[in-house]
């Protein structure tokens, strides 16, 4: 805190001797010693007090940062949920109705599949139909007309 050389205090004391006395000079410098050891524990604790306080402000910022994610992860799943409930009763709707489902994406233009559930319904998000999914599974599943005829020139080989 202070930079005293040995100089410094080899002059204070000489002249604390001369000025005090030699019968008072040990009870002032005990005196002097008890109030430099308040003086740096007050400095200490005041020290504690600042950092303490600045820990609990680090503490709220990144509390505050997390309720933020919170808040926005919320969001995200709740309009995820929604999407899901409008597939859901659009579906229902048309299995009562016997009709092809369509996704709600498609009866209107402005809303779109969320990215985060096209691996789930669909793989894209390109508002593909369920109808059009199970088209795609159906040729991927069903052999061509050459594949048949395949088939069965191979079959008659064998006989």
């Amino acid at each position: 805190m202070f930079d005293f050389g040995f100089t410094e205090i080899l002059v204070a004391a000489v002249i604390g001797l001369i000025v005090i006395g030699p019968e008072r000079l040990p009870r002032v410098a005990r005196t002097l010693g008890r109030l430099f050891g308040k003086m740096q524990r007050y400095v200490s604790n005041l020290k504690d007090d600042i950092n303490r306080h600045a820990e609990i402000e680090e503490f709220n910022q990144i509390r505050a940062s997390v309720e933020d994610a919170a808040k926005d992860i919320e969001e995200s799943v709740s309009t995820n949920v929604n999407y899901i409930e409008g597939q859901v009763k659009a579906a229902e709707l048309a299995v009562e109705e016997k009709e092809e489902v369509k996704p709600i994406s498609e009866k209107k233009n402005d809303s779109v599949i969320p990215a985060a559930l096209a691996p789930v319904i669909g793989g894209q998000p390109d508002n593909k139909n369920i109808s059009d999914i199970e088209q795609e599974k159906g040729e991927m599943e069903s052999p061509s007309s050459t594949d048949a005829e395949k088939n069965k020139i191979d079959q008659g080989k064998t006989k």
